[in-house]
């Protein structure tokens, strides 16, 4: 996704935070996540620390 700043030119993000310093993340259904019961949802939300050990770990899904 694009988001356009003044003068129709892409918004630029500079520096990182640790994914683990979000209190929440949530998930599309693009990769068909789904929560730790096994049930399916629109939006998955899962910890900060959650979404950052599936980052580290190279998965596309936390559970």
């Amino acid at each position: 996704m694009v988001i356009s700043a003044p003068g129709d030119n892409p918004i630029e993000v500079t520096g990182r935070a640790d994914d683990a310093a979000h209190t929440w993340s949530y998930l599309n259904s693009v990769n068909d996540c789904r929560a730790k019961d096994g049930t399916k949802t629109e939006r998955l939300r899962i910890t900060g620390a959650e979404y950052a050990q599936m980052v580290r770990d190279g998965r596309t899904c936390p559970y």
